[in-house]
């Protein structure tokens, strides 16, 4: 089968996702979910780049004790990309109402049983 490369780049983080995205607070799997990331990045560029991802890491010196990163390295990506959204902060309302949408038809579907 002779795919484009980003076709199978997107196929690759999608299966990683699914297998990885579960527990990223777990730093080993937060590291390899950032790490195929970038590799399918830098393989796959000049597409546009764009990831939701956020994860909770532990930071003592921040008030809260934790800061918010994405699974994307971005000061090392941004120059290699057409367009990249930070994360967090790159995320707009109009996504937030997709997901919001998508997650309460995952909802009724589960309650319908399908």
């Amino acid at each position: 089968m002779n795919q484009p490369h980003d076709i199978t780049a997107g196929r690759l983080m999608s299966y990683a996702g699914l297998r990885y995205y579960q527990n990223t607070t777990d730093s080993e799997r937060a590291k390899f979910m950032a790490d195929a990331q970038e590799r399918v990045t830098v393989a796959t560029t000049p597409l546009v780049f764009f990831s939701l991802e956020i994860n909770r890491i532990d930071d003592a010196s921040k008030k809260r004790g934790y800061r918010l990163s994405g699974d994307v390295a971005y000061d090392e990506v941004a120059s290699k990309c057409r367009a990249i959204t930070p994360v967090p902060g790159g995320v707009g309302p109009m996504t937030i109402a997709m997901l919001m949408t998508n997650t309460v038809k995952a909802a009724e579907l589960r309650l319908k049983g399908g």
